[in-house]
């Protein structure tokens, strides 16, 4: 889609993924065939109104850079790091009211008509958006004690937060510099904090993010599934 703002997107991948398994962070571990954060990074290239992708690394790698992907190096916690990719963004020459999708790298089969979507949603609306899911399921709170169920917990009006999220780069870099000390959960914690009401934009719930090793499975079918008939035969 066309949009009348200029696009860019920050991957974060600095992060240390430990419950997904392995011997390596979740999202350098290969699913069919290629890592996780290549998938995610794939699917952001893809989109034509992304000028240019900076991926947060935990250390340098020039491997991965080219003429519209750049890389930096993360910072302790999540928002740090997505803080840094902002700041990188910056230096490349994007412009504060530029929209920004920050995607998780851990979440490989969100589908480019959902980032689509999204784009359209966060360009009409100041405070940005991002890509959820209305909650299906009955919810628990548990003791915890001993994971006894403490209460059952309404779920009408829940959603469940995905990526990627989309946002002015100047208000979301700002939102980040003042959520400093506080533990935020995602983009869209941090601008709520300066008051923003980012719109849900109903995403696919095939949109799922690499946390357990039982994941794996459940991405490598899909991740195939979209691949042409061909290269599913090789």
């Amino acid at each position: 889609m066309k949009t009348h703002k200029a696009v860019w997107a920050v991957l974060a991948a600095a992060g240390q993924g430990r419950r997904a398994g392995g011997p390596l962070p979740k999202q350098f571990q290969l699913i069919a065939g290629k890592r996780v954060l290549d998938w995610s990074l794939e699917v952001l290239m893809a989109i034509p109104a992304i000028k240019g992708v900076v991926v947060v690394l935990p250390a340098a790698d020039p491997s991965l850079t080219s003429a519209t992907i750049k890389t930096c190096v993360g910072g302790a916690t999540r928002a740090q790091s997505v803080l840094e990719g902002l700041y990188e963004l910056a230096r490349w020459g994007a412009q504060p009211n530029d929209l920004v999708l920050v995607h998780d790298a851990a979440r490989p089969c969100v589908p480019a008509d959902d980032i689509s979507r999204l784009l359209k949603a966060a360009e009409y609306n100041e405070d940005g958006g991002l890509l959820a899911v209305a909650l299906r399921d009955t919810l628990k709170q548990a003791d915890d004690a001993d994971h006894a169920v403490a209460r059952t917990v309404p779920r009408a009006g829940l959603w469940q937060a995905l990526t990627p999220q989309c946002f002015p780069l100047q208000r979301l870099a700002r939102a980040l510099e003042n959520a400093a000390g506080h533990e935020v959960t995602d983009e869209s914690d941090a601008m709520e904090r300066l008051g923003a009401k980012p719109v849900l934009v109903p995403g696919s719930s095939a949109n799922i993010k690499l946390t357990y090793p039982s994941d794996h499975a459940l991405l490598e079918a899909w991740l195939m599934q979209q691949q042409p008939d061909k290269q599913r035969m090789e």
